[in-house]
């Protein structure tokens, strides 16, 4: 499949949101190894807190995240910062309430990795890569 590409301020974006070509897309990932995270328990929560509470302010809060991205992006156009925050925003997987993770993108993000890394190899179950227990932490969600 291709995707029409087009310039904004320099950078080439496509015209359509990603998602909407592969069905679903998880654009933001954060990694660490799990040990990492199980020694660094407290750090992990509030770090995820703090993005979580980000995720909710630019949901929240349309007009000043419009600031913001229009204050970091040079020569951004009121009509291309709306295009960017509805897809951004949009539920496909880019930015999501909670800072949830969107598992149908996970598993696109899989297969695309199967598809065009080098070395190939077939990654298939999202959940062994994925530990979704800080955030129900974060969340006091169970």
């Amino acid at each position: 499949r291709h995707t029409r590409l087009r310039t904004v301020t320099g950078v080439q974006t496509c015209a359509l949101p990603i998602s909407a070509e592969l069905g679903g897309y998880q654009g933001s990932a954060y990694v660490v190894r799990r040990g990492w995270a199980k020694d660094n328990e407290a750090q992990v929560i509030a770090w995820l807190r703090a993005l979580i509470a980000a995720h909710e302010w630019i949901f929240d809060n349309r007009g000043g995240a419009l600031e913001v991205l229009k204050s970091n992006v040079k020569g951004l156009s009121d009509a291309d910062a709306q295009a960017i925050y509805a897809n951004l925003t949009g539920g496909a997987g880019a930015l999501n309430r909670r800072a949830e993770l969107n598992m149908r993108g996970m598993d696109t993000v899989l297969s695309l990795r199967a598809e065009f890394a080098e070395p190939s190899k077939r990654l298939t179950d999202p959940n062994k890569y994925v530990d979704l227990s800080f955030h129900r932490r974060a969340t006091g969600a169970r």
